[in-house]
């Protein structure tokens, strides 16, 4: 696994397990590998014993458990450290001798510092654009691009022609490029998601309108057969929200989606648009406050999430005790 994603690793909601009874193995990966998990996953990787090589990028790896969305998750990695070698971006790495009591390679010695609510979301670390290949030469497809700029995200070398061609194709073909790209490739989803970040933040206002169109026909262009990128493109709504009454189908819409992540997104955004367009605080508060709180009964952790945040912003009071206990500001998990 050059880039990662594999090796006991555990992703949305997801368990992942690699079990090895005993022998002198070795693991190579890249980042999010070798018993680590995020976003509410479950890693687990049992090694019984040998002479093991753990190879690992300089990323979530070997148990590491990484809160993202705001949500708990949990990395295990179990095995023998008496006879192993460690390398971490190709470099010798030798945890201190306290770490195999404390969870693995990269355990601190210390108490660990209290669990918190974290946010729904990290800003992204975009790479540095170079420049695109010339007009005349070949053009490879999206899928292609992503493949390439993937590394960049998880800790590896950017490529950075790669990046440039990706960015200029989603902020001015967002459409025709997303059509072409599989739906059930998880490093295409995960990546286009990172590039469609870095897309929003970088277009400029012909682009952005660009995009605003592409993405208004593709949410609308069939409301029985929700979209497979609605994810990522609710994001570019909030990074850069359209006018308030161009962006209310848009919601309705993505209102009715399937995915709970769209649904919580949903309610992000008409926070972000509500508060963009009103005059007043009280305006923003009339608009999403009665939303919020019902979603705080919602069966999804996602969408529950996203009502404390936005009720949070709000400053408006509610009852901690409906949300699970790892979402409230003063849960047993920090004391």
């Amino acid at each position: 696994a050059t880039v990662g994603v594999s090796q006991g690793m555990g992703l949305d909601l997801a368990v992942g397990v690699l079990y090895d009874g005993a022998g002198d193995d070795t693991y190579r990966g890249g980042v999010l590998v070798q018993g680590a998990a995020t976003s509410n996953g479950i890693g687990i990787l049992i090694d019984g014993g040998g002479a093991d090589q753990w190879h690992a990028g300089d990323g979530a790896s070997w148990g590491d458990a990484a809160w993202e969305r705001g949500l708990p998750t949990l990395g295990l990695l179990l095995h023998d450290p008496v006879r192993v070698r460690y390398t971490r971006a190709d470099k010798a790495f030798t945890p201190v001798p306290e770490s195999a009591g404390l969870g693995g390679p990269l355990a601190r010695v210390h108490v660990p510092a209290p669990v918190t609510p974290q946010a729904a979301s990290v800003a992204i670390a975009c790479p540095s654009a170079g420049e695109p290949a010339a007009d005349d030469a070949p053009t490879p497809t999206l899928t292609a691009t992503l493949a390439r700029v993937m590394p960049a995200f998880t800790g590896g070398k950017p490529d950075a022609a790669a990046y440039a061609h990706a960015l200029r194709q989603l902020t001015t073909q967002l459409r025709a490029s997303l059509d072409a790209l599989p739906r059930d490739d998880f490093n295409v989803l995960w990546t286009l998601g990172r590039m469609l970040d870095c897309a929003a933040r970088a277009a400029t206002t012909d682009e952005i309108e660009a995009m605003w169109r592409d993405i208004e026909q593709m949410l609308n262009a069939d409301a029985a057969i929700p979209h497979p990128f609605a994810v990522p493109l609710t994001t570019v709504l909030r990074l850069r929200p359209p006018p308030a009454a161009r962006v209310q189908p848009l919601l309705r819409t993505l209102d009715r989606h399937p995915e709970c992540s769209v649904r919580a997104g949903a309610l992000r955004l008409r926070e972000t648009v509500a508060s963009a367009a009103s005059v007043s605080h009280d305006d923003t508060f009339d608009a999403v406050l009665p939303l919020a709180q019902a979603a705080l009964g919602d069966a999804c952790w996602r969408m529950q999430l996203a009502a404390r945040d936005v009720l949070k912003r709000l400053k408006a009071s509610f009852d901690e005790q409906v949300l699970p206990v790892f979402l409230r500001e003063n849960n047993e998990l920090s004391k």
